[in-house]
């Protein structure tokens, strides 16, 4: 079963306010996933049982990630690449305002969670 827009705007924007830091690598190329744990707006979509290392790096509109994602229940490509664009470039400190503006441009129903 697919995830609502709704649903994925939150997982992926609650995910990286939670974590509160970009996940990339040394040389600043994004991580679908990383060892120590961060995930980028696409790591927080594909669930762990559709996840495999050769993701890493991969863009977000290949194959192999839109596999993973749709196998996660998620098919809201514009939504998930506006999510991923901020993740990677702009800094964690405006990501609340910006994700606002984005479920407003979305037409999506959402509050930070209290604990963020």
């Amino acid at each position: 079963m697919n995830l609502t827009k709704d649903e994925v705007f939150a997982k992926a924007a609650d995910g990286i306010l939670k974590q509160g830091v970009i996940s990339a690598g040394e040389d600043g190329c994004c991580f679908k996933y990383r060892s120590n744990g961060l995930k980028c707006t696409i790591g927080f979509l594909i669930d762990d049982e559709q996840y495999n290392s050769d993701l890493e790096g991969q863009d977000t509109n290949s194959t192999q990630v839109k596999r993973a994602l749709m196998k996660s229940g998620v098919v809201e490509w514009d939504l998930v690449d506006d999510l991923q664009w901020l993740h990677d470039n702009v800094v964690p400190e405006n990501w609340l305002s910006l994700l606002v503006k984005l479920a407003e441009h979305h037409k999506i129903k959402w509050k930070p969670k209290n604990d963020i």
